[in-house]
């Protein structure tokens, strides 16, 4: 039976929603694990210590608890289990979800040869401000999946794959320099080299909520779509229609960010790349006039407001 090594990466999270992932962790039916939780919130978070004690008390366990300094961010908490990792393979839980009991030892199966470098799964998505769940029920594709992959992160969250750990190291683990779409990132890399398996079961449990979250910081989002972009410009030189997609996808936060020049660009050198794509176009440059409007009303009325 290989070790599988299981990283948990916090940041200014309560210990009682730590703890509700490492529990998830520790049931886990396969048995073969070790456990590093990375802590990278500030040195001066007031439940720092409450966290440290909560993980320390699992430490028979063989769960190990790792303090940053300071905060270094996701990607280099996730390098520092990452280069503690002693397991065949590695998963990466965020510390505010969850893994339902039996992903690992369903997900190893799936590793049916040396040339699959992650395995993902489907989830459960659970919005804690109504309760309602959801099932993520992601594309599916597998092998090599590069060339579907590149349009769209169907794979999705940090939570949901388990990767050879090998080959996660020789690609370089993370980018500390993506503000956001770390895992998107890493995803394309594997998959640029490798073959993806998938299990068809909700295996993560996936809590969408009001909290910190990369994803809700349109300026972020920005750089980790231009990043993405810029790493694999190679190949979108060469598919101009792919090219348009990532382009288009970036719109929607650089207009959220208030980047209207920035804007009115890409939608440009989008609609130049693939021209055929009118109603996609179209539909932008409404978003992008409507927002314009809108922002002039509400400069017009502070205006007039400070008048007064």
């Amino acid at each position: 039976m290989d070790l599988v090594t299981c990283a948990i990466t916090t940041h200014k999270r309560i210990p009682e929603i730590v703890e509700r992932a490492l529990k998830s962790i520790l049931n886990q039916t396969y048995k073969n694990i070790e456990v590093f939780v990375v802590d990278d919130s500030p040195s001066d978070w007031e439940h720092r210590k409450d966290v440290q004690l909560m993980v320390e008390s699992y430490a028979l366990q063989n769960v190990t608890y790792i303090p940053h300094e300071k905060c270094m961010g996701a990607c280099v908490a996730r390098n520092t289990a990452l280069e503690k990792s002693n397991g065949k393979y590695i998963g990466f839980l965020d510390d505010d979800d969850e893994w339902k009991p039996t992903k690992i030892e369903k997900m190893i199966k799936a590793f049916t040869n040396d040339d699959i470098a992650l395995v993902y799964c489907n989830s459960e998505v659970i919005d804690e401000i109504t309760g309602k769940k959801t099932l993520h029920n992601p594309k599916v594709f597998t092998g090599k999946v590069f060339d579907t992959l590149i349009f769209e992160n169907y794979i999705g969250s940090t939570s949901f794959p388990v990767l050879r750990t090998s080959y996660l190291k020789e690609i370089g683990g993370f980018d500390p320099l993506m503000q956001s779409g770390q895992d998107y990132d890493v995803w394309l890399r594997l998959a640029e080299k490798y073959d993806v398996g998938y299990v068809d079961e909700p295996l993560c449990t996936y809590y969408f909520h009001e909290g910190e979250q990369i994803t809700k910081n349109p300026l972020k989002k920005v750089n980790g779509l231009e990043r993405i972009i810029e790493k694999n410009m190679a190949y979108l030189s060469n598919h101009s229609s792919v090219y348009s997609v990532r382009l288009f996808g970036l719109l929607p936060y650089s207009i959220k960010a208030k980047q209207y020049k920035k804007s009115f660009g890409l939608w440009f050198k989008a609609t130049i790349k693939s021209p055929l794509k009118l109603k996609t176009s179209l539909y932008y440059m409404w978003i992008m006039v409507k927002t314009l409007l809108v922002e002039l009303k509400n400069m017009k009325k502070s205006k007039m407001e400070e008048k007064q």
